[in-house]
């Protein structure tokens, strides 16, 4: 089992946007569409009584396509709402050779063939939306913003892909729950003799959801908890 030749990657892809703007009101539409040819992936987990494997893909195909739109209304002057939603398809095409390796003794213990078409790309929502709104008390500001995550796979399973490889039968990713975070922000401002100073508060994940935003062949993953982070800003 040598190591396996990598060519050079292949990337083709189409965008297309149109934007629309009519006093205070805002839109911004936008379509892709990417093929990936010739992709080499590198990860790693546990595989059969190896606890250090390392996995190398080659010759991965991938297509992305989808839409993203995003929206700024002011309805006033102290006020700016806004939102966004992206749709995406973003699938695996084709087989691929896998080369398994026993990081320990860095030697190779097996090679798969395996088909992916149609297999979910994982490690990130491939649908989300928003919405969110900044209101200004001169000279200080408020924002808070609500984001969602759907169409989540985790990274592929190799020794499910090779299960399903010998069977014959089609592998998917595995789905992940969606989930939502609120954010908060608070902006103030006062002079301090003849200088300015702006303190800056964010508030993440505000009511400390539980999640999992990533799956490898590790496990899963959660995301962060409430966080919170403070600045100061001291103009003279």
């Amino acid at each position: 089992l040598a190591d396996p030749q990598v060519d050079n990657e292949e990337i083709t892809g189409f965008e297309a946007g149109y934007k629309f703007e009519k006093g205070s009101f805002k839109v911004n539409l936008n379509a892709y569409y990417t093929t990936w040819e010739n992709r080499f992936l590198y990860t790693t987990g546990s595989y059969k009584e190896y606890d250090e494997a390392g996995f190398l893909f080659t010759d991965i195909s991938q297509r992305h396509k989808g839409l993203e739109l995003d929206v700024h209304y002011k309805p006033m002057t102290n006020l700016t709402l806004r939102g966004y939603g992206t749709v995406g398809n973003w699938e695996y095409d084709g087989t691929t050779p896998v080369k398994i390796r026993d990081n320990d003794s860095f030697t190779y213990v097996d090679n798969i063939e395996a088909s992916l078409t149609g297999t979910k790309v994982g490690m990130a929502p491939q649908t989300t939306a928003g919405l969110g709104a900044a209101y200004d008390i001169l000279p200080n500001k408020l924002s808070v913003d609500w984001n969602y995550y759907t169409d989540l796979y985790g990274e592929v399973d190799v020794e499910e892909l090779g299960l399903a490889s010998v069977n014959n039968e089609k592998y998917e990713s595995e789905k992940l729950d969606a989930y939502s975070l609120f954010d908060l922000g608070i902006t103030y401002n006062f002079t301090f003799g003849d200088n300015a100073i702006e303190i800056r508060g964010n508030a993440y994940n505000l009511f400390d959801n539980e999640y999992i935003n990533q799956k490898d062949n590790y496990g899963y993953y959660y995301g962060n908890g409430f966080t919170w982070n403070l600045s100061a800003k001291y103009k003279f």
